[in-house]
């Protein structure tokens, strides 16, 4: 009953640590001696796939600790089919000579496995007992599979942060890149806009330029906001907006899509109460994104 207190206490510190590779030191010590057992080593696979690397030990001299720091993985043991206990037979084996060199008359050693690939090894051992009894190897092949779990949990977890991580910082070194050609198109745009000397119509389409660029400004301001990004939240700036003039400026941005599949558009903004108070920018994408899907569908 001591012995279940302990393994689901230690499992469950296990499963939830942040750092089950380090963890791993503290858990042992508190199993070990239920098993009468005196060391421990666990071992991680290394990136090469060739070498196993210790990751804790305890029950031997830091010099011993020192010889065993890395373990060849025998080309003859593949790292990666199908495992189980019976896996890497000829590395475990070397593995055991060197244990039984250090003092250690019954040991035993479990591969770390997930799904088809081992990525580490847990070997424990007794300076006194003769043999380990199945019932004490079974917990211990227990502990080594959730030893597994928890460690490919952390890693794959360390995977997504260093993937987000990544994508945060291509997003902001690319702040000024985004931002920079828009200056000339809404400069040029401004005072084309505002020229006299240019016909109404054309005056027109260089405001329409001008307010899509300022828009555009600001999606890319909202793209770089990774702190509202986070938390899923999206600024609005709401004002007093025409809705009859967002509406306007919506249907510039789809106008050619409907003419290039020969469809009909048909406007008629007579609301008698036009304005609301709201984001424009934001009421302009709803409308993109439903007369897009109108033009598409």
């Amino acid at each position: 009953q001591e012995l279940d207190r302990l393994l689901s206490t230690a499992l469950g510190a296990l499963l939830q640590s942040r750092d089950p590779a380090k963890d791993v030191a503290e858990i042992f010590p508190l199993l070990l001696p239920s098993l009468g057992l005196d060391a421990y080593f666990s071992y991680l696979l290394g990136s090469s796939r060739t070498t196993l690397h210790l990751n804790a030990a305890g029950g031997v001299s830091p010099k011993q600790r020192d010889l065993l720091a890395v373990l060849p993985v025998s080309s003859l043991d593949p790292v990666t089919g199908p495992v189980g206990e019976s896996s890497l037979p000829v590395t475990i084996a070397s593995h055991l000579e060197s244990l039984r060199e250090l003092g250690l008359r019954a040991c035993c050693c479990f591969p770390m496995w997930i799904g088809d690939r081992v990525i580490g090894l847990v070997s424990v051992g007794s300076y006194h007992k003769e043999t380990i009894p199945s019932s004490d190897r079974a917990v211990l092949s227990r502990v080594a599979r959730y030893v597994g779990l928890a460690v490919d949990r952390a890693a794959r977890e360390r995977d997504v942060l260093a993937a987000s991580r990544a994508k945060d910082d291509v997003l902001a070194a690319l702040s000024h890149e985004l931002r920079t050609p828009l200056n000339p198109v809404l400069l040029l745009a401004s005072d084309s806009a505002a020229n006299p000397l240019f016909p109404a119509e054309a005056r027109e389409a260089f405001r329409v330029i001008e307010k899509n660029a300022l828009l555009e400004a600001r999606l890319i301001d909202d793209l770089l906001d990774l702190t509202r990004i986070a938390h899923g939240k999206t600024a609005l700036e709401a004002t007093v907006v025409d809705v009859h003039d967002t509406l306007r400026d919506a249907l510039v941005t789809v106008r050619a899509d409907a003419t290039a599949r020969a469809l009909a558009l048909a406007v008629d903004l007579q609301a008698a109460r036009s304005k609301v108070k709201g984001d424009s920018a934001r009421l302009q994408q709803v409308f993109w994104n439903l007369l897009k899907n109108a033009v598409k569908f």
